[in-house]
Parts: structure tokens; C-alpha cells; sequence
């Protein structure tokens, strides 16, 4: 009956393990989803630039104007529109692994600029200056190099979301620090408008979203992750505009 006892509680346990995984997969497609459009934009802008230089190389073969120095240009700036498209869909592939990833010494620096790079179209589009403040000498984490890129593009979305629509300067800044000599300290705020103290009360709550279209799901997956990992993950309500997350995870 003990052993009985124990398995069911075992099957529990890995039902809701499952679960939890299987939250983080919609929430990450849910993601995926909503930055189809940049992405597509992004990689269709090298490709028509490699369709335009193949047509002028093309061009020049048939008119029998071969110029070698020309058409070395033209076959260089070919290779790093191709490049170019490459870097797009491997930053996308970061968030889709074909294996599941394991917990290494992650950088949160590199991280940060990994996922800039990622949002860099969406951040475009809105018109968002980033402004990075990163510490240099910043000591590794024990991490899960997906799942902290999970958290920051879900934290780094909702900045954007923030201001989409904002009539005056749209910003985000980004900075990291050591708290305590204990932490890894990885602070996002945005210049949109700060959150209201009966929603910042709910803000982590599974289902509740302050967008009209939103799961509820990002910042509560968010947390979970954060806190899987020892860490912590907090809205902080300043007097000044904007508002801020705090992410903070134990160094290695």
C-alpha cells in the first residue's frame, strides 16, 4: 500500500510537471506567433536584395558586359544578404530547440543582447530606443539558456506592448548588477505608462492580462521560471513614469 501510495504520488507529481512544460510550449509558440510578422519581414528583405543582385548579374552575362571586378561585388553582397537571412532564422530558432536544453553557465549579458537582437525588428517597427547599462564584469548563472530567454522576451514583448501607441518618447532600458554579492540582478524598465496598484496586484496571477488580447499566462510562466531556477521576479512601483520588472537569480 506504501509503494501504491508513492507511485500515485509520483504520477502526480510528473502529470503536473508535464503540465507546467506544456504551458511554457504554448506560451512559447503563443510568442513565436505574435513575432511571425517581424521575422517575415525581416527575412524577405535580404532575400528580394539577392533576387535583385542575381537579375543584375544576370544582366551583365547576357549583355556580355562582363565586368570581373563588378560582378565580384555583386556575388559578395549576395553572400551577405544570404548571411544576413541565416542570422534571422537562427536568432528564431533559438526559441525552438530540437532537443530540450539543459542547465549550463549562462552569461545574462549575452542573453540580453541575444534577445535584443531577437525583437530587434518589433522594437523597429515601435519606434523603442533601448538603452543597455550592463555590467561588465557580471558573474554567470546555473541556467537554463532557453528558459531565461523565455522570461526576457516575454518581460522585453510587454515593454513594447507598453508603448505601442505612447505619444511621447517610447524607451526601454535594460541594466544589470550584483545584489548583495549574492544575486545576478537583470533590471528591465519601460517608458509607458505605469500599472495601476489594483493590477499590479494581479500581474502574476495565471489568466490575467492587462491586454485585451493577451493569455495571462506570460508573466505567471515567467515567474515560475525564474523561481525554478532560485530567483525571484517582481513588479516594482516607483513614484516616476514608466514601469520596471526586476528578474533576480543566484550567480554561480
Amino acid at each position: 500500500m506504501d509503494i501504491e501510495a508513492q507511485r500515485q504520488q509520483h504520477m502526480q507529481i510528473l502529470d503536473d510537471e508535464t503540465l507546467i512544460e506544456r504551458l511554457i510550449h504554448i506560451d512559447r509558440l503563443s510568442l513565436l506567433g505574435e513575432m511571425a510578422s517581424g521575422f517575415a519581414h525581416e527575412v524577405n528583405q535580404p532575400l528580394t536584395a539577392i533576387a535583385t543582385y542575381a537579375r543584375a548579374a544576370s544582366r551583365m552575362l547576357t549583355n556580355g558586359a562582363l565586368d570581373a571586378k563588378k560582378l565580384s561585388e555583386i556575388l559578395d553582397a549576395i553572400s551577405e544578404q544570404a548571411l544576413r537571412a541565416g542570422e534571422s532564422i537562427s536568432r528564431l530558432r533559438s526559441l525552438t530547440p530540437a532537443v530540450a536544453s539543459i542547465r549550463s553557465a549562462v552569461n545574462c549579458n549575452s542573453a540580453i543582447r541575444d534577445v535584443i537582437d531577437l525583437l530587434k525588428p518589433e522594437l523597429d517597427r515601435a519606434r523603442i530606443v533601448v538603452t543597455l547599462e550592463l555590467l561588465e564584469s557580471l558573474p554567470d548563472v546555473d541556467a537554463d539558456p532557453l528558459h531565461i530567454r523565455h522570461v526576457l522576451v516575454n518581460l522585453l514583448r510587454n515593454a513594447i506592448d507598453a508603448q505601442r501607441h505612447s505619444p511621447g518618447d517610447r524607451q526601454v532600458r535594460v541594466s544589470t548588477a550584483i545584489r548583495g554579492n549574492i544575486d545576478v540582478a537583470i533590471t528591465i524598465w519601460n517608458a509607458g505608462e505605469s500599472i495601476p496598484e489594483p493590477e499590479a496586484q494581479r500581474l502574476f496571477q495565471p489568466f490575467f492580462s492587462t491586454k485585451p488580447y493577451g493569455t495571462g499566462l506570460g508573466l505567471n510562466i515567467s515567474r515560475s521560471l525564474v523561481r525554478a531556477h532560485g530567483g525571484d521576479l517582481q513588479y516594482e512601483r516607483h513614484s516616476g513614469p514608466g514601469a520596471t520588472f526586476r528578474i533576480t537569480l543566484p550567480r554561480k
